[in-house]
């Protein structure tokens, strides 16, 4: 059953890296169409290309118009925030999957290899886990958020900006780690 679970994964990140590879250019004309100080139609073009190379080049304009933006105050239901943004993650149009839904289900492959029993790379697993918490955490925030992150912590930039790429690498190791289990005496 983990092996089945773990090909779904392994299927679901590769339609993702097609899907950024394969709707690029339909991503960039909508970024050229789109007005580069107006935060919603960059979301939009965000939405509806998260995984190509345009995708990268949109959050950085994000993270900039959000320069000179004061700090908001702390967003005190935060795991109520990450679960919305999951929810909402899966939809019936390309692409199927969300960044924010990839990498917790990618997070989610990674718990369970190190609860269940046989998992071959444990230890490996549970640095991942950690190491994937931590990086895909700041692309749960709004923008004012994001900026203090990055005040903070110079590194959030850019898992900001390569946030549904990190998904996608956490959902592949995820799918990684549960699939290989101990061979059986």
């Amino acid at each position: 059953m983990r092996f089945l679970l773990s090909l779904a994964m392994m299927a679901a990140a590769t339609m993702l890296v097609c899907h950024g590879v394969f709707t690029d250019k339909d991503a960039a004309t909508a970024l050229a169409k789109a007005s580069p100080t107006n935060d919603a139609e960059l979301r939009q073009v965000l939405r509806n290309w998260p995984y190509g190379e345009t995708a990268l080049k949109v959050q950085e304009q994000r993270i900039a118009l959000f320069e000179n933006e004061e700090a908001q105050p702390a967003d005190e239901n935060l795991v109520a925030r990450v679960w919305t943004q999951v929810e909402e993650g899966f939809h019936d149009t390309a692409p199927w999957i969300r960044p924010a839904a990839a990498a917790a289900v990618g997070l989610l492959g990674l718990l369970l290899a190190v609860l269940l029993p046989g998992t071959r790379f444990r230890g490996l697993a549970i640095l991942f886990l950690l190491a994937g918490a931590a990086v895909a955490s700041p692309s749960a925030f709004d923008g004012g958020r994001q900026r203090e992150w990055i005040n903070a912590f110079q590194y959030t930039e850019y898992a900001i900006i390569q946030g549904p790429r990190i998904a996608i690498g956490i959902l592949l190791v995820g799918a990684l780690a549960l699939g290989c289990q101990r061979p059986r005496d």
